[in-house]
């Protein structure tokens, strides 16, 4: 059993310094930790954390409190939905619990794909749920399962 959860990034700053270095704002970091809390109320235990490279998905990731280290992926910045796949195959996961951290509109063609008709707002997570070894991963053969964002 393969759990995958999409996350897009908190809110970032306003677009006024180099896109890649937009850090959360008060509002994204609240947002981030409240995720978090849901993840624990949850029990979801993650294998693996991945995240962009953008200072708003590293900042998202901290602000979650996993006791789980995270992976910075530059590949994940601004990626397109088969850039995301392909990045969830070459970890090497076979199976287990994978958070996957992103931008849109990647994260939300992904979603799509598997069945999700919600919006991808930031802080937006949608859990899909794929029997394949993740090392064949594609969104169109996984289900979602789950969505949550929280309320600020």
């Amino acid at each position: 059993m393969n759990r995958i959860f999409i996350l897009r990034h908190a809110k970032a700053g306003a677009h006024t310094t180099n896109d890649h270095d937009r850090p959360l704002t008060e509002v994204g970091r609240h947002q981030a930790r409240m995720l978090g809390q849901w993840f624990r109320e949850q029990n979801t235990d993650f294998d693996s954390v991945i995240t962009s490279s953008a200072l708003r998905t590293v900042e998202t990731v901290e602000n979650l409190g996993l006791s789980l280290g995270y992976t910075i992926e530059p590949k994940l910045y601004s990626a397109p939905a088969r850039v995301i796949e392909s990045v969830i195959r070459e970890i090497g996961l076979e199976t287990g619990t994978l958070l996957v951290v992103g931008h849109n509109p990647g994260v939300s063609d992904l979603v799509m794909a598997a069945g999700f008709h919600g919006s991808m707002n930031t802080c937006s997570v949608v859990e899909l749920f794929c029997e394949e070894s993740l090392t064949k991963f594609a969104a169109e053969s996984c289900e979602v399962t789950d969505s949550f964002r929280p309320e600020v």
